[in-house]
């Protein structure tokens, strides 16, 4: 997932990756957070790596927290929307590669 977050990152031709504050030509306006939020990224796969029916109070409470941690990078103006959405999807992503992988070492 980091890994995909780093090429993501570097390839995202909005701000730096060294520091949020850039302005853009003429303009004042600043770019917060990098795309995709590792923040939310890992936030999401933690949850996503749960089993519900071990853990189905820890599972709760993953998402609990993997929603207060999105709406305090919005809040905190830490990522943009579309930063969130990017971690979520990343997240996802990185699951179900690694539900793949998992699925094809109990098959052989």
């Amino acid at each position: 997932m980091e890994l995909a977050r780093g090429i993501l990152i570097v390839l995202t031709p909005l701000g730096s990756v060294l520091g949020n504050d850039i302005e853009f030509g003429i303009t004042n306006i600043k770019q917060y957070g990098a795309f995709p939020s590792g923040h939310v990224a890992l936030a999401i796969l933690i949850y996503f790596l749960i089993d519900k029916k071990e853990a189905s109070k820890l599972k709760t409470a993953a998402l609990v927290l993997a929603v207060l941690e999105i709406i305090c990078q919005i809040l905190a103006r830490g990522h943009y929307s579309i930063d969130i959405v990017g971690g979520f999807f990343i997240a996802y992503f990185s699951y179900n590669e690694l539900s793949k992988f998992k699925n094809q070492l109990t098959l052989d």
